[in-house]
């Protein structure tokens, strides 16, 4: 069997989705499904914060090879959006 490696900068963003997904639920949600809702929303921020940060090789706020504070300031205006398209 193949041995399957999970990056670091991978576990961290999940990590870090999944943290900003529950505490925008305990700000914004009303049902478990909308728990996912913010997850993703969080998880494509962070990930457009990551290319992002790639692309304009910023170094600041990063840990290792993730860029944290940019991602951030992505995330959660994602979440912001998806609440305000959720209605």
């Amino acid at each position: 069997m193949p041995d399957i490696g999970l990056s670091p900068s991978v576990l961290l963003i999940a990590l870090l989705a999944l943290g900003y997904g529950a505490l925008f639920h305990l700000w914004r949600g009303h049902r478990w499904s909308d728990l996912i809702l913010w997850f993703l929303a969080a998880l494509v921020g962070l990930v457009a914060g990551q290319l992002l940060g790639y692309a304009l090789g910023l170094t600041i706020g990063r840990l290792g090879e993730t860029d944290i504070l940019l991602g951030t300031l992505l995330a959660w205006p994602c979440m912001l959006a998806a609440s305000w398209l959720k209605g």
